[in-house]
Order: C-alpha cells, then structure tokens, then sequence
C-alpha cells in the first residue's frame, strides 16, 4: 500500500524537473466545477483545520485553460479537496502549480506508466484511472460545460454563434471519447475503466476503513458499496466492522440487506405472524371452527376442549363446512 501511495505521489509531487513553478492564485480564479465526484466534506474540514495550523504543504494543480463561461482564466487538475479546505478557511490566494500542456502531457504519461508498477488494490487503480481522465480532461481543453443535454438547453433558450456551437459539439464528442482512449492507453476496454472509474463514489473519508476490511481486495464487492449514498456507506462499514471484531467478515450484500431492512424474514416467524393475524380477524364463531379444525392437527398430549356441549357441535359443524374435510373427520378430531 505504501509502495502505490509512493508512486502515485512521485508522479504529483513538486520535482523540478517536470512540475512548473509555484504561484499564488486568487480563488476566485479557479474553476473546480468539472469534478468526477463531489467533495467529502469531512476531509474538507480536516484538511481545512490542518491548513489553518501549518499552511498549504502540497500546492494545487492548475491549468491555463479559461472557461468561457465562468470566464475564470485556470481550471482544476487536481487537489479539490485542499482548494476545498482553503475556501473553508476563506482564503484568497492559494499556492498552485500552473501547468503547461507539456506538463499535463508528462503527468497523463507518468499516471499510465505508474499504473503498473506496483500491485495495486482496486481503490488504488480506481485512484489512477480517475486522476488519469483528470489530467487528460485539462490537458485536452474539455470544457466543464460540455455536456449535450446542458448545450442542448443553451441553444433553444439563447442566441448561439455557429463557431461557438462547432467547438462545443467538439468538446462533447472528445469528452465522450475519453475513457476509450484512456482504456486504449492501459490496455483495457471501456467498461473497465467505468467500473475502475465507480468505485471513486466511495466517500474518501471512508477509505481508510474499507482499507482494513476483506472487501478492500474485492472489486466487485466495492462497487455494491459505491452505489449506496453517503449514510448508508456509513451503515454498511459498521455492519461489516462489527463482525470483523467477532472474529467474521459479513458479506457486503447481507451488510447491505441489513441497512436497507431487506433482510427476508424467517419463514416459521412469517407463517406464525399470518395465522394470528388471520385468528384475530375472525369472529367468534369462525375461532371456534378454527380451533376444531385445528384439533386433529395437534401433537399428542394437546387438546382443544369445549366446556359448552352445543358450542362444540356447532364448531364442528361449521368446521367442516368451512374446511372441506367432511364431518366425520371433524368429529373424531373432536372426540
């Protein structure tokens, strides 16, 4: 696990000889809006109370490609959680990398490369694949906005220049060609890398915890636990952490079934609950039939008696109307 936090951090880290200069730049100034996944805000306000003792210890990555219609001038590459952290101290500046293109191209390289360096859980080569379609989003000039469904929206409500619309429609085809070229890099097909690409909706607040469970080396697992919002996640690791103390490893689905209260009930409790159910619904006549009929059911030793002679008959009277069984088989139950 160190070994692949190393490599991921040499490829990020500040070494001359591929990173750029370090600037300070305004807040206001950066567009984070084109984000795989939403902010943790739990590691925002860490990372936001850490920042407040000791400062910045590892700038941001940024990059010189304005967005046209935030029409702020540098765009996110990476570090949406310490930009997080500096907006919650409500700083102005913040200590950025501005990358070039150059330097985008050689980190996009290095992220491929490093990707098989080292063996790496899925959570580490979902970390990989996530910054990899980062970079090569800002390295590319992907707009934020360029999504079909949102232009589509622009275009009937507003006046748009036929060049505008040409190089929009242009960055909606090579956004949705990314993860093919990003899957041809590595090797994979596309649907890898969208599973790869899943398992970043595990909260990264949790990580750590999925880290020291079984399912840390179970992709398939994770990505059930992906799927869950932010509490039920919560819920699903103290089922499982629970039973890692005593000694077992629940399985993700029964952890998950036990959140959503889907649990299936025992099936005596379920055919108990039914038949009380049915008796408490029913008259008194019809409870007397019941117990008649229930009579010849019992186990030896038990029985169903009648202080009211008449009662009895007319229980079984009505027993056998009601049950099919015939009146013989009523009476001698009854005997």
């Amino acid at each position: 696990m160190a070994e692949t936090a190393q490599a991921l951090a040499e490829v990020l880290s500040a070494n001359p000889e591929r990173l750029d200069q370090v600037q300070l730049i305004r807040i206001s100034d950066i567009d984070d809006s084109d984000r795989l996944r939403p902010l943790d805000m739990q590691v925002v306000e860490g990372l936001a109370a850490s920042m407040a003792r000791e400062g910045l210890l590892h700038p941001i990555d940024i990059c010189q490609l304005p967005n046209q219609k935030s029409g702020k001038p540098y765009r996110l590459v990476c570090g949406g959680h310490r930009l997080g952290g500096a907006k919650w101290n409500q700083w102005d500046v913040i200590p950025a990398f501005v990358r070039s293109s150059g330097a985008l191209d050689r980190m996009s390289r290095e992220l491929a490369e490093n990707f098989f360096r080292a063996e790496l859980s899925p959570l580490d080569q979902a970390a990989f694949v996530a910054k990899l379609i980062e970079t090569e989003k800002a390295r590319l000039g992907i707009a934020p906005e360029a999504d079909g469904r949102a232009l589509n929206s622009d275009y009937r409500s507003a006046k748009v220049s036929k060049k505008q619309m040409t190089d929009d429609l242009c960055n909606v085809h090579k956004s949705m060609g990314l993860q093919e070229s990003v899957a041809t890099r590595l090797g994979f097909d596309r649907s890898t890398v969208s599973r790869h690409l899943a398992l970043n909706a595990i909260a990264p607040s949790f990580l750590d915890r999925v880290r020291k469970l079984p399912i840390a080396g179970n992709a398939s697992a994770l990505r059930q636990l992906a799927k869950l919002d932010f509490t039920d996640q919560a819920k699903a690791l103290d089922v499982l952490e629970a039973d890692l103390d005593k000694g077992g490893a629940r399985d993700i689905g029964k952890a998950i079934a036990i959140v959503k209260d889907t649990t299936p009930p025992d099936p005596e409790k379920k055919r108990l609950g039914a038949f009380i159910g049915a008796f408490e619904r029913m008259g008194r006549r019809e409870r007397m039939a019941a117990l008649m009929a229930l009579a010849s059911m019992m186990p030896k030793g038990v029985e169903i008696k009648f202080q009211d002679s008449g009662e009895q008959v007319q229980a079984a009277t009505d027993a056998a109307r009601l049950s099919g069984r015939g009146l013989a088989g009523i009476k001698e139950a009854a005997e």
